[in-house]
Formats: C-alpha cells, structure tokens, sequence
C-alpha cells in the first residue's frame, strides 16, 4: 500500500540538488502548464509565466527541504514553512462532477490554484502524522521521497524493485570481493 500524494507526484518533477536537477522536468512555463493540465486533468486557460515557475520551485524546494531535514534529524528552516503557508493562502482547485460523473478540477485562476493545492497537501501532509514516516530514499543516487506504510515503519528505499534491490546487490558483491581477497 502507497500513499498517493499529490505533493510526492509533484516532487518527482525534479529539484536543484545535484541528482534531482538530471531530471528536472519544469523548465519552461509550458512545462508546468503540462503537468497540470495532465496531474488535474483540465486544460489551464491561463497559461503559466515564468512568475509561476518561480512559484512552482519554491513550492517544491520548500517540500522537499523541510522532508530532507526531518528524515536527516536536522529542525527544517522556517522560511521553508513560511513559503508552503504563503503558497497555500490563495484558493484551491475546486472538485467537481462533469456531465458523465467523471472527476473535474476548476477555477478561475488554474495555475495559482493548482499550486495552491499542491501546497496545502504539503501542508496537511508535513503536519499529519505521516509526517514522521516520510523519509526520502537511502540510496546515495536518489532522492525520491515516499511515505513509509509498512507496519513496522523501517523502510529504506523508494522502490525495493529499484534502489532496494541495486543496495542489496552492491552489498552482496562487496561481501563475495571481501570473501575471495582473504
């Protein structure tokens, strides 16, 4: 079982540390239009400018700097919660059924909105208690963050088929080099 955030789908877009900038996928204003129309599922009316870019980083950055602190035992820096609340203030994606029952996101201002939304699940999600269990991965090459729902709450890596496996091998392989050296 995965808790599905729309903030953990958001900080999958990339980031500026070193790893997630190679993925970076937000870096025009069409490029956030993008996401948004795919993650909601509308098209935006009104198209992102790079004002909103600059937003939709800091909306990410702040995420992901206050879940790297806490899962590193480190207090995060308050700008980054004040930034989330700021981003939070305007008025959400608004749910609604369209003609065929089918689920609908609007509202007059789509792009602040959208991530309006997307920093009020920070919020909800940083201030619940799954706060404690999210955690971003233990493997050095990534930095995807999850929510840990396993009951013994011990989980390392953002997949086990992906970063899980990899760690195992690479340990596996040292303990087999150290075995033949002696």
């Amino acid at each position: 079982m995965s808790v599905e955030r729309i903030t953990l789908r958001f900080l999958m877009t990339g980031g500026h540390t070193a790893i997630r900038s190679h993925f970076e996928t937000l870096l025009q204003p069409e490029d956030l239009d993008a996401w948004l129309s795919n993650e909601f599922g509308v098209e935006v009316s009104s198209r992102a400018d790079l004002t909103d870019l600059e937003s939709a980083h800091t909306v990410r950055e702040s995420t992901f700097n206050i879940i790297r602190a806490r899962s590193r035992s480190q207090k995060p820096v308050a700008l980054d919660f004040e930034r989330l609340n700021h981003h939070a203030r305007p008025a959400p994606m608004i749910p609604r059924f369209g003609s065929g029952g089918q689920r609908q996101w609007v509202s007059p201002a789509p792009v602040v909105a959208a991530l309006s939304t997307v920093a009020r699940d920070a919020v909800d999600l940083l201030g619940s208690p799954d706060a404690e269990r999210t955690r971003e991965c233990e493997n050095p090459n990534c930095e995807l963050v999850f929510v840990d729902v396993s009951p013994p709450g011990q989980r390392r890596w953002c997949a086990m088929g992906r970063c899980g496996n990899r760690a195992k091998t690479r340990a596996y392989r040292q303990r087999e080099r150290g075995a033949t050296s002696n």
